[in-house]
């Protein structure tokens, strides 16, 4: 047993694959996770540690939706902490708090006993006393009521419908989330022209979400949807005839959001040999009649987005 990394309570530790110098956590608050060497040893805590509460309140909450191999290197946490999941103001920590609950919560005046000494995580709260404060804050709204033994809660009527609420609308978003292929040639691509077309200060105030560095399968497909249903519009990129792409799309027309379809010119029209075999497939017939951006170089594509988000998002 030692302090958990992230939040300095009792956790069992392992360094299970001493090769390559990575440490399995089991903490209370936390959850399962993993961490590298470098992490552990480099990670700047003085300057970056006010990060550590956001990092163990997604480890918490990967593990409640069932996923326990979150691992964190110096070279991912910063992707994890764009994260969609994660909130980043009060107000959306509150909202996390009431979600947990009347996730449990199994039937009408259900009891359950808040235990903030080893629970803040669920919250993203800085330590317990912020949870505890939290928590009291739904008793004052009356989102929750305590119950004839002390110590023991259940959720009120009205919030169970503020919970309800919030599973089933969508709110407001300064985000875009960009579907694409996640290849190496594209990474340039998003890092010098999408993310820089979304995130124009000088014309709006939005913020860019990509989920992920890999192809992705349903390891990460929580958040995926999660930040789908969160944003404000979306860019699809159709470059490389992705099937998760198409699916991220027809997931986000579904719910009304706005998409910006943009493709590379190769990929746009497709190729084939001499032999009229197929080298890249050109954009599916479902959506060509789409107002689709295409594009050959990074500053055509950044600019056109641009032109895009001004005369159809902002």
């Amino acid at each position: 047993m030692e302090k958990c990394f992230l939040c300095d309570q009792m956790a069992n530790v392992v360094g299970s694959q001493p090769l390559e110098q990575i440490y399995d956590y089991t903490c209370p608050n936390c959850g399962r996770f993993s961490i590298s060497s470098d992490f552990k040893n480099f990670f700047n805590i003085k300057q970056d540690g006010h990060v550590f509460p956001l990092l163990s309140g997604y480890i918490r909450e990967m593990n409640e939706l069932g996923k326990y191999d979150v691992y964190i290197s110096m070279e991912n946490y910063k992707d994890i902490l764009a994260s969609p999941l994660i909130p980043h103001t009060i107000g959306a920590k509150l909202e996390k708090l009431i979600l947990h609950y009347y996730k449990k919560t199994k039937f009408f005046g259900e009891e359950f006993e808040p235990d903030f000494s080893s629970d803040y995580s669920i919250c993203y709260a800085n330590n317990e006393d912020e949870a505890e404060s939290l928590f009291f804050e739904l008793v004052e709204l009356s989102f929750a009521k305590q119950s004839h033994f002390p110590g023991r809660y259940s959720l009120t009527l009205e919030g169970i419908q503020h919970a309800e609420h919030i599973t089933n609308t969508r709110p407001s978003s300064n985000t875009c989330f960009v579907a694409m292929w996640f290849a190496t040639e594209m990474n340039d691509v998003y890092e010098h022209a999408i993310k820089p077309a979304i995130e124009d200060k000088s014309n709006y105030d939005y913020i860019a979400i990509q989920v992920g560095k890999k192809e992705h399968n349903n390891d990460i497909t929580d958040e995926i949807i999660a930040g789908i249903r969160e944003c404000s519009f979306m860019i699809a990129d159709m470059t490389g005839y992705r099937g998760g792409v198409y699916f991220e799309a027809g997931f986000a027309k579904g719910l009304g959001k706005q998409v910006i379809f943009t493709c590379r010119q190769d990929w746009f029209s497709g190729e084939t040999d001499k032999d009229g075999k197929v080298i890249k497939e050109k954009v599916h017939f479902d959506i060509d009649h789409q107002n689709i951006i295409v594009w050959e170089t990074k500053e055509e594509l950044k600019k056109r987005i641009v032109d895009r988000i001004r005369a159809t998002i902002f």
